[in-house]
């Protein structure tokens, strides 16, 4: 029979249907008369399913209810455990919990949470209206074995519902940007007739230098104009990014779910192979994310619209904190991996999190492009009040060209693919973008052949943001 129930709750992803499907199960299973599925939103539980159906003219209230008033529901939520009531006409009910009792003529009640592994998300409630009944372990477990797979079923319905719907905002987005590609294409067109136009005046009044010159000066004005709107376009671009890769995370986030989901077997055993899969498809989604982060926070810093966090902090705990996060990667290519600091380096007032994404890509670019000797971390206090970390290596080097233009949006040196790594070219230029909102500065000193030195200095305090 569970196997019937667990194969019903699978055959769909839509809400109301694995609800109905969930309730009827549990009740044909125990041999009861009625049963109630609720889901937990913001302190409110609201009607989900419900065996038999309720009477048209049964009061909203009984569909959205807070949950303050249902101290039994709260406390099986609470306590996740089912919670009994042998014979409600001597239960210590509520006013609003015994309203639903007499409207549903309820003689015993089990109230049992719907939970996953982090929070409950729900109750069943099944009971009998024309005798007691005693609810005995066996009910017990079972109902149990079914609200699992209820909170499989329900969180798998609620992932596809949110990707269905993210999936109906992307392709709302490309309609929005198909639309504004076919605008822009008009504008540039008209803009390339005036430009041809212009060019024919311009002939014209290569014959009269005085004519000449005022048309100049037009044209100067034209450019400055033109200039406005396209910062005015960068702008618009990037906060098209910054909303786009938004809207890439949620989808991406229920595929990681998923895929844990899936690793965790909770849609039934995996051979060995599948577990593998599964786990290559979870660690391509988070690597992934990781890009969609770094796009995001660069569109941010190009829209102006970067938030900064001011806190105390110890340069020297935060280097060893991301050296020894990194010492695996050191230590499968076999490389020292030292951290070196001054016994004087004073705390700091800057943003923890933002230096630190900065020190993770500098010394985790160092041991990529390293494949014999160390990589090494100096912290040391400037003459300024502030803090200088220095990672150096003892990789391929970066020659005197490419080192002009690695700080540059998707720019890598050629040393890179020589040495066979992989990335986007934004890590650096994000780095430098974030180290100048700190108040900061990110500079690289280098030879090929003989490593490569990336300093980060920090003032004592960061400065005050403006307001955007």
């Amino acid at each position: 029979m569970l196997l019937e129930v667990s194969g019903g709750l699978a055959s769909s992803l839509d809400l109301g249907v694995v609800l109905q499907t969930a309730i009827d199960s549990t009740v044909a299973v125990l041999g009861l008369e009625t049963g109630a599925i609720y889901l937990l939103e913001d302190d409110v539980i609201y009607l989900g399913a419900t065996v038999p159906p309720l009477p048209a003219d049964m009061p909203d209230a009984f569909r959205r209810m807070p949950l303050a008033g249902h101290a039994h529901i709260a406390r099986c939520l609470e306590e996740r455990r089912p919670v009994f009531v042998s014979d409600t006409a001597t239960a210590d009910f509520t006013p609003e919990e015994r309203e639903v009792s007499d409207a549903r003529e309820l003689k015993s009640v089990l109230y049992i949470p719907i939970t996953t592994e982090t929070e409950a998300i729900g109750t069943v409630i099944i009971g009998t209206q024309s005798r007691l009944h005693e609810f005995g372990e066996h009910d017990t477990d079972l109902c149990q074995t079914l609200s699992y797979q209820i909170a499989l079923a329900v969180t798998n319905a609620r992932l596809f519902g949110e990707l269905r719907e993210t999936n109906r905002e992307l392709e709302l987005h490309r309609e929005h940007l198909a639309e504004l590609v076919e605008q822009r294409t008009r504008e540039l067109a008209a803009a390339n007739h005036a430009l041809d136009i212009t060019n024919e005046e311009l002939q014209c009044a290569n014959e009269e230098l005085l004519s000449a010159n005022d048309e100049l000066s037009d044209a100067l004005n034209e450019v400055a104009r033109a200039n406005t709107e396209l910062e005015r376009a960068t702008r618009a671009k990037s906060l098209f990014l910054a909303n786009m890769s938004h809207e890439l995370r949620t989808p991406l986030h229920a595929v990681i779910g998923i895929a844990k989901l899936l690793q965790q077997e909770g849609a039934g055993p995996l051979g060995e192979e599948q577990r593998t899969q599964v786990g290559m498809i979870g660690d391509a989604g988070r690597e992934l994310l990781s890009l969609i982060d770094d796009v995001l926070d660069l569109s941010k810093i190009e829209a102006g619209r970067v938030d900064l966090f001011a806190e105390d902090v110890d340069p020297t705990a935060l280097a060893r904190e991301v050296a020894e996060s990194l010492r695996l990667l050191a230590d499968e290519k076999s490389l020292d991996l030292i951290v070196d600091a001054d016994g004087g380096v004073p705390n700091i007032s800057s943003d923890r999190g933002r230096i630190r994404q900065i020190l993770v890509n500098l010394i985790g670019n160092a041991i990529k492009f390293t494949s014999t000797g160390c990589v090494e971390v100096a912290v040391s206090a400037s003459n300024d009040g502030g803090v200088a970390f220095a990672v150096r290596d003892t990789g391929c080097g970066i020659s005197g060209e490419d080192l002009e233009r690695i700080f540059e949006t998707y720019e890598q040196g050629s040393g890179s693919r020589d040495f066979g790594a992989q990335g986007t070219g934004l890590g650096l230029t994000l780095s430098r973008e974030l180290a100048t909102l700190l108040g900061g500065s990110l500079s690289a000193t280098s030879k090929p052949g003989a490593g490569s030195c990336f300093t980060l200095r920090v003032p004592r305090e960061m400065p005050v943001q403006p307001a955007w």
